[in-house]
């Protein structure tokens, strides 16, 4: 869900802006905690994943 507000501010947003700033900041300081916590990939997977998941 981090990643896909990250790519949307990316996405919709002009690089001179404050949010497209703060981005930038957040997406740096989001990698860095990630790393430093060793949380696995399979945390950091798309929500829209269904791997697991059976139909309805």
């Amino acid at each position: 869900d981090v990643r896909q507000i990250f790519h949307n501010c990316i996405e919709y947003n002009n690089r001179n802006s404050p949010e497209y700033k703060a981005y930038h900041r957040l997406s740096k300081f989001f990698d860095k905690r990630v790393k430093e916590l060793s949380l696995a990939e399979d945390v950091l997977t798309p929500a829209g994943s269904n791997k697991g998941r059976e139909s309805v």
